[in-house]
């Protein structure tokens, strides 16, 4: 899990870009560097992670991480990508500093 959390570097990142929560729920089980790097690499330019919880009687993994997505790529594109990776049960995004629902 280690080599899968990018180091967030705030001062390389364009200042146009928003940040956003991305909270994921991942089947117990699987690597998560493997499940989800193909998908972060093309849409994500930016994540921390900031925090991994045990979920569904221990089933399931619940991963939040703040993320910062290219011009070239939109919150919709995104979790329609996640949300297509097998392991991937469920995925939220919510833009920093929105209310949430």
């Amino acid at each position: 899990l280690a080599a899968f959390v990018r180091r967030w570097r705030p001062d390389t990142l364009p200042d146009s870009a928003p940040l956003y929560l991305l909270n994921l729920r991942v089947g117990l089980g699987h690597d998560l560097n493997q499940l989800l790097a193909p998908v972060f690499a093309g849409q994500v330019i930016g994540r921390e992670l900031l925090s991994i919880e045990t979920a569904r009687q221990g089933t399931a993994l619940d991963v939040s991480y703040r993320a910062q997505l290219p011009a070239t790529s939109s919150a919709e594109i995104l979790v329609m990508a996640l949300n297509r990776v097998e392991g991937v049960q469920s995925v939220r995004l919510q833009r920093c500093g929105a209310e949430p629902d």
